[in-house]
């Protein structure tokens, strides 16, 4: 999926590494600044930036590697290849491997000035070029039979780095490359050569070299005619996919945990704000569809600024972390805590009335904190407000004011 959107994206993205050197670009982004494919690889991201902006770039672009920032956005000028400067939104998110080291970066570039689009004649000579390197790179296996694998003409040596076996082999038994193929995937590639015999084809498996390990081919087969439409041999190429998809897995593994991070309060580990008001919007419209009954909770850490003008901060963020695993240590696996701001947190409690609400919340204990500086324990405690869904609840937003409301109320007595 992830390579349909990154060839198909009608904005620019590219792929970049940790020093600046363009890795992989998709064809908006040539479109965009005049460059070909295979110039892109030439160049870094340094190369392209206008000097005005490289430096504020640079800063961004170490924020990321140093773990300040997940992503950044700005704008600024790239040098066209005829050398012209177009404006540019750039954005830009790092990708890490398990143990949070940078891999490389994945950048979005959107024209942000007025566009003219490549002529369709370039498009088809950009293709017709990528297509010549490609057969001659060294991840590619190449070779030409005639009809249905019944005589080998030629094999590249992508046959012997890829299947890791001799290229003779192909001559002597044209479809003995199927033997590496992984027996998951025997029956699909049956199928394919018995349904595309007279027409070209494409087809993705994997095969199982002698030396055990495992790889992903993406493979495609052209017929060639002679002049009276008759084909005389068939030209198959195959692309070894496995760095490709070994990288895909690792940034999908990121993109979850990035998506993870996104949701959660850095500070408390419960849901942000933005997360438990989404969670509190779907819960909003279940009640109303259902005619379900659902508690909303304010919870409010008392004496909070006295705790971070006697103790400092640090033991402020200590008393919200130790806060916060209280009331998650209370509630049910199918609650919801969530951090609304500073020391206010709101828990959802689904299909849950007022009454068992109260009864839940009366149950929780919040731990003494124990202080290394000075030695003694801080025994930290909360003002509680509910607002319990019923029919004249109007809105999310009247739902959270009676929740809050009534947490005031508690606070004030």
């Amino acid at each position: 999926m992830f390579e349909t959107i990154f060839d198909r994206c009608a904005v620019g993205m590219t792929q970049v590494s940790t020093d600046g050197n363009f890795v992989r670009v998709n064809a908006a982004l040539c479109d965009f600044l005049g460059y070909t494919e295979q110039e892109f690889l030439q160049l870094t991201f340094q190369q392209i930036t206008h000097p005005d902006y490289l430096s504020a770039d640079l800063d961004n672009v170490q924020r990321l590697i140093d773990g300040k920032a997940d992503d950044y956005s700005m704008e600024k000028l790239y040098r066209h290849k005829s050398g012209h400067y177009l404006w540019g939104k750039l954005t830009v998110s790092i990708v890490r491997d398990s143990a949070k080291k940078p891999l490389f970066f994945i950048s979005v570039v959107e024209n942000i000035q007025d566009k003219k689009r490549a002529e369709d004649s370039l498009q088809v000579s950009e293709l017709k070029f990528k297509t010549i390197v490609e057969l001659l790179s060294d991840n590619l296996v190449v070779w030409v039979t005639e009809p249905h694998f019944s005589r080998t003409l030629y094999v590249n040596s992508g046959y012997e780095i890829i299947w890791g076996r001799s290229a003779k082999e192909l001559y002597a038994d044209p479809e003995s490359f199927m033997q590496l193929i992984h027996p998951d995937d025997q029956a699909a590639f049956k199928h394919a050569l018995l349904e595309h015999q007279h027409k070209n084809w494409r087809l993705s498996y994997r095969i199982v070299r002698d030396d055990g390990h495992i790889r992903y081919i993406e493979s495609s087969t052209f017929d060639l005619f002679d002049a009276q439409q008759a084909i005389t041999s068939q030209i198959h190429v195959a692309r070894d996919c496995t760095d490709y998809v070994n990288s895909q897995r690792v940034l999908e593994e990121q993109n979850k945990q990035l998506e993870k991070i996104a949701s959660i309060d850095t500070l408390t580990q419960v849901a942000n704000r933005h997360t438990i008001i989404n969670q509190i919007n779907q819960e909003f419209e279940r009640c109303l569809r259902h005619s379900l009954v659902s508690t909303l909770v304010f919870l409010d850490l008392n004496n909070f600024k006295h705790i971070n003008d006697q103790f400092g901060h640090l033991v402020g963020d200590q008393a919200l972390r130790h806060f916060a695993q209280s009331i998650r240590e209370g509630i049910r696996c199918s609650d919801m805590v969530g951090r609304f701001g500073g020391d206010e947190f709101i828990v959802l409690l689904p299909e849950t009335n007022l009454n068992d609400a109260k009864t839940l919340l009366g149950r929780m204990q919040f731990k003494p904190m124990n202080l290394k500086e000075p030695h003694q324990n801080l025994q930290l405690s909360a003002s509680i407000g509910y607002a319990e869904f019923s029919a004249e609840v109007q809105s999310v937003e009247h739902w959270l004011e009676l929740a809050d409301s009534t947490m005031y109320q508690a606070k004030s007595a």
